[in-house]
């Protein structure tokens, strides 16, 4: 995901591209990174940053004298919109399962159908990234790469070996927390912004109600290996069968921040009008 800044907006060098960024931010899932350009150096300190992602970049003034709290919100929301494709989710009768939040498109474009088996029953969904470490924004190849480690490690951690399907047994050898936290189904996914131009391909795991907070705490501490910001997790209300997807931070101090905002979610009758879209294999 994108981003991670910490709220004392502590910065590092990225002698790549020479300019600075917010240290420890980068997910998704699926989401926008964000660099922070050196614009003027005074007494008022102000910066420009730019919202990264594709071919489009966006700038915003902020003052660096300002809590960072601002800032988070704005990454918070702008990864609650963005749309999720999910590639051969297990039980699903198409190839991709399109998740927009809801009102984003006509109610001609909304389907009705019961949720896929892996999201019901009090399962939890995570998705997460390799893609853009630190919020920096890195080849297509280092992205794919990235996500090699990425996948190679969820097997280690997880038993997660074929992905588009539910997962029986574990190898040999696994670790036993592989055993314990083995999830019920796998999946690629990836997420994208229309508007902002951006787009990452990661992984989706399924987890059994019983064990989902351990596995959520697994999730997000791979994700942090990544260098990543935060992961998105789906889950279902069990009163109104609404399917909802929640931004978790990987900073402790973040998640007590938006834990309560929650995105509804609503699947699409057709493929968004974008390249960004494509469900290509990763």
């Amino acid at each position: 995901m994108l981003l991670r800044s910490k709220r004392s907006f502590g910065m590092i060098v990225n002698s790549r591209k020479q300019y600075f960024t917010l240290a420890g931010l980068a997910f998704v899932g699926s989401l926008s990174s964000f660099s922070l350009t050196v614009k003027s150096i005074d007494a008022s300190r102000n910066y420009s940053s730019s919202f990264c992602g594709g071919s489009r970049q966006e700038s915003v003034e902020c003052n660096m004298t300002d809590e960072s709290t601002n800032n988070d919100e704005k990454l918070n929301d702008l990864w609650s919109s963005a749309i999720e494709g999910m590639i051969n989710v297990p039980g699903y009768s198409e190839s991709v399962l399109y998740l927009s939040p809801v009102g984003s498109f006509p109610k001609g474009q909304i389907k009705l159908e019961p949720w896929p088996e892996p999201f019901r029953n009090g399962r939890r969904v995570y998705c997460l990234t390799a893609h853009n470490p630190m919020g920096t924004t890195v080849s297509d190849a280092e992205n794919k790469l990235a996500n090699k480690a990425l996948k190679a490690r969820l097997h280690d951690v997880f038993g997660c070996k074929e992905f588009g399907t539910k997962l029986e047994v574990t190898d040999a050898s696994h670790t036993s927390n592989a055993r314990i936290l083995m999830p019920f189904a796998q999946w690629h996914s990836f997420g994208f912004h229309i508007g902002e131009g951006w787009r990452e391909d990661g992984f989706a795991l399924s987890f059994d109600r019983d064990i989902h907070t351990e596995a959520r705490a697994e999730v997000l501490k791979v994700a942090a290996e990544y260098k990543q910001g935060a992961i998105y997790e789906f889950s279902i209300d069990g009163d109104s069968g609404v399917l909802t997807r929640r931004v978790i931070w990987c900073d402790p101090v973040k998640q007590q921040g938006f834990e309560d905002e929650v995105t509804e979610m609503e699947s699409l009758t057709t493929i968004p009008e974008s390249n960004l879209a494509q469900a290509i294999p990763h």
